[in-house]
C-alpha cells in the first residue's frame, strides 16, 4: 500500500509498483504461452484500485482476454471472521486468459452488448431452473461480463489512456453493468420491469448474501463498493429512504428478522419495519415501492383474502404498485427458501394462478 512504499521506498508496495511488476510477469507469460494455451490466476482483491491495476497489466498492456471466472471461498467457515453476522467478501477468484484481445468497441456499444448477452443468459438459467443467485453466481457473472469487453484489443470512448482508460472501465462501467445484467436478466425471466434503485439494491443483497439465522442481512462496506449494487444512488439516500440503516461497520438492510420462525412470526416481523407500521396507522405515503412491498407482505400473511382489494385502493394511493408486485415475483422464483419473506412473496405472486399474478403482468 502507499504507506508501505513511503517506508520502504522506491514507491515498493506501491499500487503504481504492483501494477508495474504485473504487468511484467503478464509480458512475459505472453511470450511463453502457447497461442491456444489457457493462463489461469488467482486473485483475492475486492478494491477497484487492485483490478485496475490487474486489467491494466493483464488486458490493456499484454493483450490477454478473459474468458470466463469462478469463485473460490477463501476463508475457514468455521473460522470465526466467517461466523459474524456483518458478510464480508472471503472469496478468491481463479480468473482464465487467453491471447489474445483482437479489434475495438465504443465503450457503448460494448455496454449494450455485456448487458444483452448476459442477461439473456440469466434469464434463459432462470426458465430453466439452473440459477441459484449468490455471490460465486456473482463472481461467474462478473466474468461473463469481463469476457465481452476484454476480447477487444481497444475499448473507445474511455477517458484518457493508459491507467486513467482502465480506471475509467472499472469505475463506471465493469461491475454497474454486471448488477444492471443481473436486475435486467431476472426482470426478464419472470417477465417484469425493474427500474427503481431501491428496488434493485433490496433484490441484489437479498439475492447474493446469504439468509442470516438472524437479525437482517448486514455488508461491510468495502463488499459494498466492490458488489457496486447501489447503482447512481450514495448510501445517505438508501437510508433516506428505509432501505438500510448504517453503522460505524456495516450496513444493514432493512428487512424482516430472519429468526421469525411460523407465520406469526414473520407478520410480528413485517410489523415491527417502519413503513408497514406507518401503513397500519393510515399513513400510505410510501417512498419507494421495496416499503409497499413489505405491506402487501404483511396483507398476504394477515388477511389473504383482502389482498386484491388492497392492491386496489393501494393503487390510488401510490405510484409503486407494480414494482412492489416485480418484486414478488422474482422472489418468488429465486429468493431462498429459508428467507422469510419467501412465503409472502409466493403468495402475493400467486403462483397457483388463484392469486394477484394477473396484476403483475
Amino acid at each position: 500500500d502507499e504507506e508501505r512504499s513511503k517506508v520502504v521506498g522506491d514507491d515498493i508496495g506501491s499500487y503504481e509498483y504492483f501494477r508495474n511488476k504485473l504487468a511484467q510477469a503478464f509480458n512475459k507469460l505472453a511470450e511463453i504461452l502457447k497461442d491456444d494455451g489457457l493462463l489461469i490466476t488467482f486473485y483475492n482483491h475486492t478494491s477497484p484500485d487492485a483490478w485496475i491495476s490487474l486489467l491494466y497489466a493483464g488486458w490493456y498492456v499484454s493483450k490477454f482476454r478473459i474468458t470466463t471466472t469462478h469463485a473460490i471461498t477463501t476463508e475457514d467457515k468455521t473460522r470465526t471472521t466467517a461466523q459474524k453476522t456483518t458478510i464480508s467478501l472471503d472469496k478468491s477468484m481463479a480468473i482464465v486468459w487467453r491471447k489474445k484481445a483482437e479489434g475495438q468497441k465504443l465503450v457503448q456499444e460494448a455496454r449494450k452488448e455485456a448487458i444483452l448477452s448476459v442477461s439473456d443468459w440469466i434469464s434463459t438459467m432462470l426458465s430453466k431452473g439452473k440459477i441459484k443467485l449468490s455471490l460465486d453466481t456473482y463472481i461467474e457473472i462478473l466474468g461473463k461480463v469481463l469476457s465481452i469487453f476484454t476480447k477487444y484489443e481497444k475499448i473507445v470512448g474511455l477517458k484518457g489512456e493508459g491507467i486513467n482508460a482502465v480506471s475509467d472501465l472499472v469505475t463506471n462501467y465493469i461491475f454497474s453493468i454486471t448488477t444492471q445484467s443481473i436486475i435486467e436478466g431476472l426482470s426478464k425471466g419472470v417477465g417484469t420491469t425493474i427500474s427503481n434503485p431501491y428496488v434493485s439494491y433490496y433484490i441484489l443483497v437479498k439475492l447474493l448474501l446469504p439468509t442470516p439465522k438472524k437479525g437482517v442481512r448486514k455488508l461491510d462496506k468495502n463488499s459494498l463498493t466492490f458488489l457496486n449494487v447501489t447503482g447512481n444512488i450514495n448510501i445517505k439516500e438508501l437510508q433516506d429512504n428505509g432501505i438500510v440503516a448504517v453503522n460505524k461497520d456495516s450496513i444493514a438492510l432493512i428487512e424482516p428478522d430472519q429468526s421469525a420462525k411460523g407465520e406469526l412470526d414473520v407478520i410480528s416481523a413485517l410489523e415491527q419495519l417502519p413503513d408497514v407500521r406507518k401503513a397500519l396507522q393510515g399513513d400510505y405515503n410510501f417512498s419507494n415501492p421495496v416499503q409497499v412491498f413489505h405491506y402487501l407482505e404483511y396483507i398476504a400473511l394477515k388477511n389473504r383474502d383482502k389482498l386484491n382489494e388492497e392492491i386496489e385502493k393501494l393503487r390510488e394511493r401510490t405510484r409503486f404498485v407494480d414494482e412492489a408486485l416485480a418484486i414478488a415475483k422474482i422472489f418468488s422464483r429465486v429468493l431462498d427458501d429459508n428467507d422469510v419473506e419467501k412465503e409472502p412473496s409466493k403468495r402475493i405472486a400467486g403462483e397457483d394462478k388463484t392469486g394477484i399474478l394477473r396484476w403483475a403482468q
